[in-house]
């Protein structure tokens, strides 16, 4: 299995639909040959390779145009990501962030 095919596979699971030619950009970006025959020896860094793009999808804006649109469950990626940065141990970067709204009527 190519490392693309393993990629593939993940997204896959999770209900992700990805383009092969954005996968590769990703894979490309985080010094990855899609080529390369996957081993469970590179299988923890692409694992965490595979956590930067999920973070990446989850950063960016829902596509909606028409009857074409492209939008993920958040939530759900949301908490396997944290989920990952702790089995990986790489740092949560939505750790910290409080996405609720304040009410700051009293500064008025």
């Amino acid at each position: 299995m190519k490392i693309k095919d393993y990629f593939s596979a993940r997204f896959g699971i999770m209900g992700v639909s990805i383009l092969s030619d954005n996968l590769a950009t990703f894979l490309t970006a985080n010094g990855v040959d899609g080529e390369m025959d996957f081993s469970e020896a590179l299988k923890n860094d692409l694992d965490k390779v595979f956590l930067k793009i999920v973070f990446d999808l989850l950063v960016a804006p829902n596509v909606s145009e028409d009857d074409f649109s492209i939008s993920y469950d958040k939530n759900s990626l949301k908490e396997w990501y944290k989920v990952e940065c702790k089995r990986l141990g790489v740092e949560d970067l939505f750790s910290g962030l409080d996405s609720g709204v304040e009410d700051m009527s009293h500064l008025a």
